[in-house]
């Protein structure tokens, strides 16, 4: 009777053991999930605020980029106008200082896009022959104020490239500003071949 009792007793104290060890099983599993679905969730507000600070990091630093060019081409009409002092100067220190800061807010931007994954080339579908025309007409009064006639001798039959736009332009109008440099330098220093005065892009 008593060995009945006890089996009896046994088999219910099991069941109930093993029905409190299947809720707390459920309960954890329950929260692994919980935590698992709120961490998926987190990471996906990250990656979307990423992709949205991201994408304004890359707004700022195309005109940011078009200021550093503007400034180049200020200090180099600086230069040429010949200005007398102090004004020339406190100009040019104007200027060098506003370049710095220019230069600082790319780099943090630059340190942005790396840490956010995002440093990539903005590519998209140009036409070579309209961006190199803009340019030309840009950078055109610059060169002609330094006794420089820049021409642009372009294929009519360019296409589309799919290149960063920005960059590029950075890219060519830097080459623009040494080769007018080193033609107005070779002028002045007599250098035998330093006579010419038309800068083509071809």
């Amino acid at each position: 009777m008593w060995f009945i009792v006890g089996a009896v007793c046994g088999a219910v104290l099991m069941a109930a053991l093993a029905t409190v060890h299947a809720r707390l099983r459920s309960c954890a599993i329950k929260r692994q999930m919980q935590a698992v679905t709120e961490r998926a969730r987190k990471a996906e507000r990250l990656a979307h605020l990423g992709t949205l600070t991201g994408g304004l990091a890359h707004e700022i630093k195309n005109p940011l980029s078009t200021v550093g060019l503007n400034l180049q081409l200020l200090s180099e009409t600086v230069d040429d106008a010949k200005l007398d002092e102090p004004h020339a100067g406190r100009i040019q220190r104007r200027i060098t200082a506003l370049s710095e800061e220019t230069s600082r807010l790319r780099a943090i931007l630059e340190d942005f896009l790396r840490f956010a994954g995002r440093m990539k080339l903005d590519r998209q579908p140009v036409k070579i022959n309209a961006l190199l025309e803009e340019l030309v007409d840009f950078y055109a009064p610059q060169a002609e104020a330094s006794g420089v006639q820049l021409r642009a001798s372009l294929d009519p039959a360019a296409d589309k490239l799919s290149l960063d736009a920005s960059l590029i332009k950075q890219a060519v109008l830097n080459l623009l500003i040494n080769a007018t440099q080193a033609m107005v330098a070779a002028r002045y220093d007599d250098d035998p071949d330093g006579g010419a005065t038309e800068l083509l892009i071809r």
